[in-house]
Order: C-alpha cells, then sequence, then structure tokens
C-alpha cells in the first residue's frame, strides 16, 4: 500500500493492481496536491459505497484495471 503526495503516486500508477478512492464533497483552503488525473478508460469501477449522507458527503470508489480483467 502506498501513501503519499502526488509525485510517489505517479510513480507507482502503472503497477496498482486496485485503486481505492474517497471522494469528500469538501473545499480545503491551502491544499497543493491532489491524487493525478487517470484515465478512467483503463479502469473498471467495480464498487462505489456512500460511506457518509450528511455534510460533508463522502463516497468510496474501488477501480481495477482493464489489464485484469
Amino acid at each position: 500500500m502506498v501513501f503519499g503526495g502526488e509525485q510517489i503516486l505517479r510513480q507507482i500508477f502503472s503497477a496498482a493492481d486496485r485503486l481505492l478512492l474517497s471522494y469528500l464533497d469538501l473545499k480545503i483552503e491551502g491544499t497543493d496536491a491532489f491524487f493525478p488525473d487517470f484515465d478512467r478508460a483503463d479502469w473498471t469501477e467495480v464498487r462505489r459505497e456512500k460511506l457518509r449522507i450528511d455534510d460533508p458527503n463522502c463516497v468510496l470508489i474501488e477501480y481495477i484495471p482493464q489489464r485484469l480483467t
């Protein structure tokens, strides 16, 4: 498992066998790093789960690469 900044994530992206992404409906001032953009056509969404309905809304989405489907 890798946690880290955008540059670290970019370096290991091609070796990933799944992505677990949490989307928060929240704006944080002073944020300067984000998860890198990726081509969703290369990935298959296999799970979407609401983790929180109240503000801030939070959704977990799991992807696996097309090469594993």
